[in-house]
C-alpha cells in the first residue's frame, strides 16, 4: 500500500512538472510572435514614408503649384486684416467719442448737484486763497471741496489738535517740504485744507503728484484716528496740483474720521 501511494505522488509530481514547462513554452512562443509582428509593422511603415517622399520629390510642378496657393493666400490674408484694421481703427475712434460725451455728461451732471448743495448752504467764514490758487476756481473738485469747506464753522475743540498733526506729519517730510515748503492748515469742523506753494519748479505737474503721493502714502493710515477719505456726494478727500510760470501749488483736501 505505501509503495502504491509513493508511486501515485510521483506520477502526480511528473505530470505537474510537464504541465508547466509546456505552458511557459507557449507563453515565450506568443511573445516571439508578438514581437516579430511589431518589426514588421515598423518596417512597413518606414516603407510607407519613403515611399511618400520619393513620390512627392517626383512633383515638383505640384509643390511649386502649392506654394503659389499659399502665398496668394498670404496676400488675400494681409489684406483681409488691413481691412478689419482699418474696421478697428474706426471702431476705437466711435469708442473714444463715447467716452468724451459720457464725460462730459457727467461733468455738466456733477456741476449742478455741486451748484444745489452749495446754494442750499450760506458761507460761514470765508477763507480767501492766494492769487497762486486763482485756479481752484476752475477745478470742480477742488472749487467743490473749498466751497464746502467755507460753509462749515471751527471746532473749537478737534481744529486745533488736527492742524498740529498734520504739519507735524509733513514735517517730517524734509525731502518734500524743502522742494514745496511748509503748507498753510487750516480745519474746521469736517474738513481741513492744507495748501503747498513750490516756487522755481519747472517740471510736469505729474512729478509734484508722484512725489506727494510718495510723502503722504502713510498718512491715513498713522492718522485714521483723525482722519479717514470716505467715498461719497460730498465726503471725499481731494489733492489737486497745478503748475504755472515755475510755481507749483498743492491744494490737499482732508476728511475727518467721523465714526
Amino acid at each position: 500500500m505505501g509503495r502504491t501511494l509513493f508511486g501515485f505522488l510521483i506520477g502526480v509530481a511528473l505530470t505537474s512538472s510537464i504541465f508547466l514547462f509546456l505552458l511557459r513554452e507557449a507563453e515565450r512562443t506568443e511573445a516571439v510572435a508578438v514581437e516579430s509582428a511589431r518589426v514588421e509593422r515598423t518596417a512597413d511603415i518606414s516603407r510607407e514614408i519613403s515611399d511618400l517622399g520619393t513620390r512627392e520629390s517626383t512633383k515638383p510642378s505640384d509643390v511649386e503649384s502649392e506654394g503659389n496657393r499659399r502665398a496668394v493666400t498670404a496676400e488675400d490674408l494681409l489684406a483681409s486684416l488691413d481691412e478689419q484694421g482699418t474696421g478697428a481703427a474706426e471702431l476705437q475712434r466711435q469708442i473714444e467719442e463715447l467716452q468724451r460725451a459720457y464725460l462730459e455728461a457727467r461733468f455738466e451732471l456733477e456741476e449742478r448737484w455741486a451748484e444745489e448743495v452749495l446754494a442750499a448752504d450760506p458761507v460761514i467764514l470765508p477763507s480767501p486763497l492766494r492769487p497762486e490758487f486763482a485756479w481752484i476756481s476752475e477745478n470742480l473738485n477742488g472749487n467743490f471741496f473749498q466751497q464746502r469747506f467755507e460753509r462749515e464753522s471751527i471746532d473749537q475743540t478737534w481744529a486745533p489738535t488736527a492742524e498740529s498733526e498734520i504739519l507735524k506729519f509733513v514735517s517730517e517730510h524734509t525731502e518734500f517740504t524743502q522742494k514745496y515748503g511748509y503748507p498753510v492748515v487750516e480745519c474746521r469742523t469736517t474738513r481741513c485744507v492744507a495748501k503747498f506753494i513750490g516756487y522755481g519748479i519747472r517740471e510736469d505737474v505729474a512729478v509734484a503728484s508722484d512725489e506727494f503721493r510718495t510723502a503722504m502714502a502713510d498718512f491715513y493710515r498713522r492718522l485714521g484716528a483723525q482722519f479717514s477719505c470716505e467715498q461719497g456726494p460730498g465726503e471725499y478727500c481731494t489733492t489737486q496740483m497745478n503748475n504755472e510760470d515755475g510755481v507749483t501749488t498743492i491744494y490737499w483736501g482732508i476728511k475727518r474720521n467721523e465714526e
